[in-house]
């Protein structure tokens, strides 16, 4: 072997090593899953609706959008439910870091409160002022502990409104897949 056959192999194998451990370091952004429109298994009362996920790992710390379609009447409280096997696999919320948008602009919508109820499996958001007809609204949940074990997860979505009888309307599920 040349002493530039021995140079070449030697700086291939230095780009190809750096390359990798770049590869390796650097971040990538990746949009995880989502989904929406008709699902064609499980117990789906209604409809399947939009979300997406900063991570979507099994047992990491997660953000997640969820998107509650425009309802024809004034919305005063979103009711997210979860599963008991998300609980039991360990899945928690951080009801302190609990937003609501407008999902065309991603304007924040400021909340009254937000009550994370581990015992009901509920997640309760009332706003300040009730939410317009024909606004979709993205809740932001943030700081969230993943479940221990990967799978599929169905959350479902009702909403109470502005009536002189409020009554809770059940408005689609969102169904989360963790890796």
């Amino acid at each position: 072997m040349t002493a530039n056959t021995k140079r070449a192999a030697i700086l291939g194998s230095a780009l190809l090593l750096g390359g990798l451990g770049s590869y390796a370091i650097a971040p990538r952004p990746v949009k995880a899953q989502s989904a929406g429109g008709i699902v064609l298994f499980g117990n789906i009362k209604d409809q399947a609706l939009d979300y997406y996920l900063d991570s979507g790992i099994a047992n990491d710390w997660d953000r997640y959008y969820l998107t509650v379609p425009s309802q024809d009447f004034q919305i005063d409280k979103l009711i997210v439910q979860y599963p008991e096997t998300y609980a039991k696999n360990k899945g928690k919320f951080d009801q302190d870091r609990i937003q609501l948008r407008r999902n065309v602009d991603d304007k924040d919508i400021p909340i009254e409160s937000a009550i994370w109820d581990p015992d009901n499996r509920t997640i309760e958001i009332s706003p300040v002022e009730p939410i317009p007809p024909d606004i979709t609204t993205k809740i932001v949940l943030s700081n969230v502990r993943n479940p221990r074990f990967g799978g599929i997860y169905q959350f479902d979505a009702s909403v109470s409104s502005v009536d002189d009888l409020p009554v809770i309307r059940y408005v689609g599920s969102w169904v989360i897949d963790f890796d």
